[in-house]
């Protein structure tokens, strides 16, 4: 608990109280430290607070049970600590506890008393304010007085810490001042004087420092900066620079220290004694902070200079034994205490100069000749350099006085210079010029010399070189360039050294003609010219792909859309490269290019302009070579006609019927995986359009085929005979008849796997409405259902039946104009209704095909696929979902057809082929409906080798044999080519 200035407490009482004071209260007062026994003085129990309520042995409240029955305690300047100094109302709290009840609590100074607070304290705690102002500056010391219910009275005594005392700032300066500058990285005095409290100086940039009254500090700020003193009094009270009456906060702005780039000379930097002249100094370019300068030799008056300028100063009388002359630039910056930098030079004082009596070419004696590029240059001299050095363009050590030098394979005009210097440093210089005719080696151009040629060409913003070998250019090691028509302004500069290069930036499209002259210093300049062609860039806008999913030995076109640009245009090359290494060249633009991929390729158009620079490429194509290819069966040309069931059986495929130019067939064959396919008659009746079903169980007719009704005689006239087929012994078996001829009717093995759904179908002329169950008993005989013929809604043909999970079977289309779909519900006695859902308006399907699918998330639903209509072919699909007894549309076919098959193949999406798109025609494509995701989508495949209607397709086990891998066998059906295959077989992959 925090305690403001408490001392020994105390309580005065005539009989002992029996209040039990709680130790947990008193732990939870404001800042009560539960740490602090063997702290608090006291001279009896009564003076411990609730918390240490015992006084111990040493004078210092502990913890125990004590037997005082009161206790009162000062608890100190609320929101203060006990070594804290205070000013102004501060509210003082007091702990009082009585076994009778605390009548009165009472706190005071000396003679002054203090009022309860108006904010109330909640027992044991009493809150009174006391106004420090009433108290002298110091320890003011504190009673509280407990009145119990009895009238015993108690005491505690404490202290306050008061200090009313206002601070006052007498001076606040900067360097003397209210504001300042200094230089960046050193120092500036800030001086203060204030009374009342201690000081500190806070930064506008941020940071703090104490200061000491009377005393300076010094600042470094690393920008402009203000500065506020604050002086806090030992209560807190608070006194700022800049507030009313005070002096103002104080300013330091920073400059930069001076600064300058390059040297301070002096021209000349040596004269001999005697001389008269005047003297050029040239000043560095100062930094922006340098806000004067001036040239000094410590005797006459400073003279100023400009940044990067001159001032000419008189040479001074030398006197004999002057040696050198010093200045010294002088430059100072804006800060209150200046920065001054000087810079010295010194000019030396030397004896006489050096003479030179002749400087000339040995072939004419004079100071000029003409040389041709290679020839060798000869000069005579003669001079006194009177102990000192010669030099020919400070490089060249001549020969001796009254000699000759020569200089070797002169390229270009060059002014020989004889310069002659004393050991004091004098010189004296002698000038001879030789002129060299013009010669050009070389000037091409291309983006790298060794690459470079008389002609270039380049993509419209972009750039290349020229490079130049010449001689005899009266510049010396340049020569001049230019551009037409009118195109200077490309050259990256109108000169050229002999072997170096310029850039050239054409700022349009066309050709620039560009032109090296090298002028010699007399005769006729030579000249030389390259061309560059600059051609707009390639624009690569698209690959286009007509069908990005193909079947094996498919094709697909693929349509670039691309141009070499305009003003002008170069042809240049576009090629279509495929994943699969293949390219296709000569393009022209928005024609197609067929491709045929084996397997799925990536394809991307690459186009560059007539500079080579390729233009973007567009977002590529992919193909993808969707699997499944078909095989012949077996080879031999037997007829299969329309109307042939095609089924599986024991590992084979039995096909059988048909009708054969208008009679149906008594034919049938018995086929496996390698092709060998054994013929066999059938015994009940010739049948077309009929149906063959496999029956389940374990009864005696388990895993036979029944084949029932279809036409026998005619395209018109059906029968009701039934027959089985035993795959064991590869024979057929008549049986008992269905109840009711028909053919294109409906055979749906029910959910017990040996009763038989017929449906429907049609008499030769009208369309049925009549069922019956066909129940495969145990022996060849079968029996037919005791209930007789069930009933459809209406009669139907051409249409199609599908056992559901749920053992109902649903049966759609197959009448012209009727939307409606049934449900056959075998439970009971079995009977028709009308499901809740029915296909949209024009779906009234005939010849269409109705698939279960397998498919994990589509398990159970039904796939409905194309048709007659009224409308005509159609390409629309639909599934049809048991659980909401609803159609729901899907990815429609990419071919309208009807008189198809359909099947579920191994990779649980869907094969369907052939049929007729007018009626007329008869196809051979094939597609797959992969159900995966969404609505599912549409794939090709490869087509049947044969066209085919009316024809069926099954599994058959592939080879090796035995095998877990299915393949389909497609068979029978309206064969238009030479080729009438008999079957073919279908690997999915």
């Amino acid at each position: 608990m925090r305690r403001a200035g408490l001392g020994t407490v105390m309580i005065e009482t005539s009989k002992q109280l029996s209040v039990r004071i709680l130790a947990a209260v008193a732990l939870a007062l404001p800042a009560c430290n539960p740490d602090a026994a063997g702290q608090i003085p006291c001279v009896e129990d009564v003076s411990c607070p609730n918390d240490y309520p015992v006084c111990g042995p040493a004078g210092k409240c502990i913890a125990g049970t004590s037997n005082a029955g009161a206790s009162v305690a000062i608890v100190g300047a609320d929101g203060h600590a006990a070594a804290d100094f205070l000013s102004g109302t501060v509210r003082v709290l007091v702990s009082a506890r009585a076994s009778t009840g605390v009548k009165t609590v009472a706190l005071s100074s000396g003679s002054v008393n203090f009022a309860a607070s108006a904010t109330a304290a909640a027992p044991p705690l009493y809150a009174f304010d006391a106004n420090t102002t009433a108290l002298a500056d110091g320890d003011a010391p504190l009673t509280a007085t407990l009145t119990a219910g009895d009238g015993t009275t108690g005491t505690a005594s404490g202290t306050l810490h008061v200090d009313n005392a206002k601070p006052a700032i007498a001076v606040f300066t900067v360097a003397g001042g209210a504001s300042g500058t200094v230089t960046s990285g050193k120092t500036i005095p800030i001086a203060a004087t204030f009374s009342g409290g201690t000081g500190t100086l806070t930064s506008s940039a941020g940071g703090s420092l104490g200061v000491t009254s009377g005393a300076s500090v010094l600042v470094s700020p690393d920008a402009a900066s203000t500065f506020k003193l604050r002086v806090t009094s030992r209560s807190g009270v608070i006194l700022e620079s800049g507030s009313t009456g005070q002096p103002p906060d104080v300013t330091v702005a920073v400059v930069a220290p001076v600064s300058f780039t390059s040297n301070f000379t002096v021209s000349p930097s040596a004269i001999a004694q005697g001389d008269a002249g005047t003297f050029t100094f040239t000043a560095p370019t100062f930094g922006a902070s340098v806000v004067s300068a001036t040239v000094q030799d410590g005797t006459n008056p400073p003279v100023a200079i400009a940044s990067g300028g001159t001032v000419q100063i008189p040479y001074p009388l030398t006197l004999p034994g002057t040696t050198a002359l010093t200045y010294n630039l002088v430059l100072k910056n804006a800060a209150t205490s200046p920065d001054t930098v000087s810079l010295p030079v010194v000019v030396k004082v030397n004896q006489a100069a050096p003479t030179i009596t002749s400087f000339t070419f040995q072939s004419n004696g004079t100071a000029a000749a003409t040389f041709n590029p290679g020839d060798n240059v000869v000069l005579a001299h003669t001079y006194d350099a009177k102990g000192g050095t010669a030099r020919i363009n400070a490089v060249i050590v001549p020969g001796p006085s009254g000699g000759t030098t020569t200089v070797n394979n002169v390229q270009s005009s060059t002014v020989y210079r004889l310069t002659v210097t004393n050991p004091d440093g004098l010189s004296t210089s002698a000038d001879v010029t030789a002129t060299v005719n013009a010669r050009i080696n070389a000037f091409t151009v291309g983006a790298t010399q060794p690459a470079s040629s008389s002609g270039a060409i380049i993509s419209s913003g972009s750039t290349t070189k020229l490079f130049a070998s010449f001689a005899g250019s009266a510049t010396g090691n340049a020569a001049a360039l230019s551009c037409a028509p009118s195109c200077n302004a490309t050259l990256g500069a109108t000169t050229i050294a002999s072997g170096g290069s310029v850039t050239v930036t054409p700022s349009a499209n066309g050709t620039f003609t560009y032109t090296l002259t090298v002028t010699p210093s007399s005769g006729p300049p030579a000249t030389a010219t390259v061309t560059v062609k600059v051609v707009p860039l390639a624009n690569a806008t698209s690959l286009a792909a007509n069908a990005t999913v193909i079947h094996s030995g498919g094709v697909a076109l693929l349509t670039p859309t691309f141009d070499f640009g305009t003003s002008p245009v170069v042809p240049g090359t576009a090629t279509i490269v495929g994943t699969d290494g293949s390219t296709y060249s000569n393009l022209v633009s928005m024609t197609d290019v067929a491709v045929s991929p084996v397997a799925t390729t990536t394809y991307t158009l690459n186009v560059s302009n007539g500079a080579g620079t390729p233009a973007v490429s567009p977002a590529p194509v992919t193909v993808t070579v969707a699997p499944g290819t078909w095989s012949p069966l077996n080879n031999s040309p037997l007829d299969v006609p329309p109307g042939a069931t095609v089924t599986a059986v024991n590992g084979k495929v039995l096909i059988a019927g048909g009708l054969a130019s208008g009679t149906p067939t008594n034919q049938a064959y018995l086929c496996d995986s390698s092709g060998a396919c054994a013929s066999k008659t059938m015994v009940g009746s010739a049948r077309a359009y009929h149906t063959a079903v496999a029956i389940g169980g374990s009864g005696a007719h388990a895993g036979k085929l029944l084949l029932a009704g279809g036409y026998d005689t005619s395209s018109t006239h059906v029968t009701a005979s039934a027959e089985f087929f035993d795959p064991a012994s590869e024979s057929f078996v008549a049986t008992t008849n269905l109840s009711t001829a028909r053919a294109r009717h409906v055979a749906v093995l029910l959910g017990d796997s040996t009763t038989l759904l017929v449906v429907g179908g049609t008499d030769g002329t009208n369309d049925l409405k009549t069922a019956m169950k066909y129940k495969a008993g145990g022996n060849l005989a079968p029996t037919v259902a005791a209930s007789g013929d069930l009933v459809l809604t209406l009669g139907r043909a051409d249409f199609t039946g599908t056992l559901l999970g749920s053992g109902k079977v649903l049966i759609v289309g197959g009448k012209a104009g009727n939307l409606t779909a049934e449900l056959y519900d075998p439970a009971g006695s079995g009977t028709f209704g009308a499901t809740a859902g029915s296909l949209p308006t024009g779906e009234d399907k005939r010849s269409h095909t109705a698939v279960l699918l397998n498919h994990l998330n589509l398990s159970g639903k039904v796939l409905i696929s194309g048709g007659n209509t009224t409308a005509g072919r159609s390409a629309t699909q639909f599934l049809y979902d048991p659980v909401g007894d609803s159609f729901v549309a899907v990815e429609p076919l990419a071919t309208a057809r009807s008189n198809q098959a359909a099947i579920e193949v191994s990779t649980r999406s869907v094969l369907i082929c052939g049929g007729t798109t007018n009626g007329s025609d008869v196809i051979a494509s094939c597609e797959r409906y992969d159900p995966a995701s969404g609505t599912g989508t549409m794939f090709p495949t490869a087509p049947m080798l044969e066209p085919r209607t009316d024809f069926g397709m099954a599994q058959i086990p592939m080879p090796p044999s035995p095998s877990l891998l299915f393949g389909i066998v497609a068979a029978g059906g309206t064969v238009l080519t030479p080729f009438r295959a008999f079957a073919e077989t279908y690997d999915t992959n």
